[in-house]
């Protein structure tokens, strides 16, 4: 009998603008794979975003969590502090044992 593992879902990495505000849209499994297509897809220039929306999230491991600290550090510079919308549970642990989670109001 051969076992076979189920196909793993992809992670999405999108920015979308909201009311003239680009927000990062994150969804499945946001790791090394994720990012790096993210990055190609914007030619290594992150954006810079004022909120993040991670509901969809199911995974995230500390790729994420270096895309979500350069693409809301501008923000932060200029005195403002980014929004975490609608964190999954995942998230929401791994972003607080890292302490990631004080750079950011969190909307649940």
């Amino acid at each position: 009998m051969t076992l076979s593992n189920p196909p793993r879902p992809f992670g999405s990495i999108l920015v979308k603008d909201e009311d003239g505000r680009p927000v990062l849209h994150l969804a499945g499994e946001i790791d090394t794979g994720a990012v790096a297509a993210f990055e190609r897809s914007v030619e290594g220039a992150a954006p810079r975003v004022t909120a993040v929306d991670a509901e969809g999230v199911t995974f995230m491991n500390s790729s994420a969590i270096s895309l979500l600290t350069r693409v809301t550090e501008d923000h932060r510079r200029g005195g403002g502090r980014p929004v975490l919308r609608r964190p999954a549970r995942c998230v929401q642990l791994v972003l607080g044992v890292t302490g990631i989670d004080q750079l950011f109001d969190i909307q649940r």
